[in-house]
């Protein structure tokens, strides 16, 4: 028989050993079946939790799949290989493409067509280099046809060394909000309509009135002969007046987008057409100071083309993906136009039932060209004046400034040096848009443009009309340039029109151009052009174009300004000087 003794086994006959094999037999079976316990436990306890980690993660992955798949925006993701790896219902339905098409496919075969501009820029930001989460908004076109806009978020998944391991993209359908942004715009282009007819008819009620006056006697037969004549010598002067109204609330302002974006009804883009080397000088100089940000002043008469000079501007800076916006500072009345140039908050004067941005906000990102900025009143100056030195502005009856991201270019075809002397002008404004002054050269002075600016014209006009472009004969060509034209460019243009019409045929002749380019006295002065000169010939010759001027229309003062190639205004303070109302 064997027994354990200090860990030897050895043969025992005695009863004492018996007993004491007995208890280590005992003791072994305890300890054997205490740890197997132990370790059943802990099998256990590990088995549950295995068990509630696989249910929370069976949990987690049926919570989130069951989030991404109700989620309103679409989700899509790419692996390295521009293959779709997953995209929820609202993805497919926005693309109009089955989930189970989309997944697994590549992006290059699935995304054709209408879907090409969605892939081009997916597979681009998969490519790219960035890190960073880039929105912009695109429109697709589905497979059933229909457009859509979307507003798109890409977010590249970065793997190992710099690469790229997949792309994800969120993307939402934007109609209702470009339906509800539409509606706005609507919303506010009648509050501005409202606003300005209600202007204009305070404007030319007065008018309406005088006419109604000198009408009524010859309409019931209470005067005849001269003093009929007389009475209806006054309405024509006062309807000249209502036209000259109308005529500068529709040219008040014109907003132009970026390219690429919708284009106003009236912002056909126009051509700068010369080569003489004065106006190429100028052209030079455009270029040079185009890609800064230095405000810039416009010096010619009227007619020379200052807004085609400011958009060339606008166009060869580094702004010309903002807005360009024009602004006639004769167009309006003072309190009309601070309210046009820099908005105003509701309830600030009667009729402002909400608040209102004004132009300055719009051409944010842009540039705003102020044309004739020398008939702004010093109210609008000072405002002006803050606008260049702190770049900023406050809105009718608003005590918060607003800052303003522009740049300013003005024009002026007086001499705003002598309006400054008179005190017409600000001083510190002028310096501050005075910073690089151009000044463009009048068409007498570059009469060598005259035969490229005639052609295309010529063509503009024919292709408006829908006729063949007819040619200039050498005397019509000799007559042109004989011509002083004391309305510039605008005037040429004007001529060239009315002999497309009356010509009828494929030659221009002398006798279809206007009387007064082709007629004895034609060296007309510009009424500009002699602001600066004392000499009383000189005056004497811009009072006789404006009398020739009224002469030839018959007494009507917007033909006789638009014969002249000059604003009403002007033709209206020209009258006055010279006494000729």
């Amino acid at each position: 028989m064997l027994y354990c003794y200090g860990l030897i086994w050895r043969p025992s006959n005695t009863s004492t050993d018996f007993y004491l094999n007995g208890y280590v037999y005992a003791i072994c079976f305890f300890l054997v079946a205490g740890f197997s316990g132990f370790l059943s436990e802990r099998v256990r306890l590990k088995g549950r939790q295995l068990e509630q980690a696989s249910r929370a993660l069976e949990d987690f992955r049926l919570s989130t799949g069951d989030i991404l798949e109700k989620m309103g925006s679409g989700l899509l993701t790419l692996n390295s290989a521009g293959q779709i790896r997953y995209c929820n219902a609202a993805g497919a339905q926005i693309i109009g493409i089955p989930q189970d098409r989309l997944v697994g496919g590549a992006l290059e075969s699935l995304f054709t067509g209408g879907l090409a501009d969605l892939g081009r820029v997916l597979a681009r930001e998969l490519a790219a280099d960035g890190r960073r989460a880039v929105r912009r908004e695109i429109a697709i076109n589905r497979a059933d046809g229909g457009e859509l806009p979307i507003g798109l978020s890409t977010t590249p998944v970065p793997g190992g060394e710099g690469s790229v391991h997949g792309l994800i993209a969120i993307f939402q359908d934007l109609s209702e909000v470009k339906q509800a942004e539409n509606r706005m715009m609507e919303i506010e282009q009648l509050e501005s309509m409202r606003e300005l007819t209600a202007s204009l008819l305070a404007m030319i009620r007065p008018e309406v009135a005088a006419i109604d006056g000198a009408l009524r006697p010859i309409l019931d037969g209470k005067v005849d002969g001269r003093a009929a004549q007389s009475l209806a010598a006054v309405a024509r002067q006062h309807l000249d007046a209502v036209v000259k109204a109308g005529d500068d609330y529709q040219r008040f302002a014109r907003v132009e987008l970026p390219p690429g974006a919708p284009a106003a009804a009236d912002g056909a883009a126009e051509h700068i057409v010369g080569a003489a080397p004065p106006f190429a000088a100028v052209l030079a100089m455009v270029r040079q100071i185009a890609p800064s940000d230095s405000t810039v002043l416009i010096y010619g008469e009227s007619g020379t083309g200052k807004e085609l000079l400011a958009r060339e501007l606008h166009r060869l800076s580094h702004r010309s993906q903002g807005p360009f916006v024009c602004i006639n500072c004769a167009a309006l009345p003072e309190t009309l136009l601070e309210s046009e140039l820099f908005g105003h908050v509701r309830g600030s004067f009667t009729g402002a039932v909400r608040d209102k941005e004004g132009l300055f906000r719009v051409a944010s990102g842009g540039t705003v060209f102020l044309d004739e900025v020398s008939e702004t009143s010093p109210a609008i100056q000072v405002k002006l004046l803050r606008v260049l030195q702190e770049r900023e502005i406050v809105p009718v009856g608003g005590t918060r400034p607003i800052k303003v991201d522009v740049r300013l270019v003005s024009a002026t075809n007086v001499d705003l040096s002598r309006a400054v002397e008179q005190g017409r002008f600000r001083t510190d404004l002028f310096y501050r848009i005075n910073v690089i002054p151009v000044k463009i050269p009048p068409l007498r002075e570059r009469p060598t443009d005259i035969p490229m600016l005639a052609d295309h014209f010529l063509h503009k006009v024919a292709n408006k009309e829908g006729s063949p472009v007819p040619k200039v004969s050498a005397a019509a060509l000799a007559a042109l340039g004989r011509y002083q034209w004391p309305g510039n460019v605008r005037e040429l243009e004007n001529a060239i029109e009315r002999a497309v019409v009356l010509a009828a045929g494929p030659l221009i002749e002398p006798a279809h151009l206007p009387p007064e380019v082709i007629g004895p006295g034609t060296r007309m002065i510009k009424p500009e052009a002699v602001q600066a000169d004392n000499s009383g010939s000189l005056k004497t010759n811009e009072r006789q174009a404006i009398i020739n001027a009224l002469q030839q229309t018959g007494g009507n003062k917007s033909q006789a300004a638009k014969s002249l190639g000059i604003h009403y205004t002007t033709l209206y303070r020209k009258m006055k000087h010279y006494g000729l109302e």
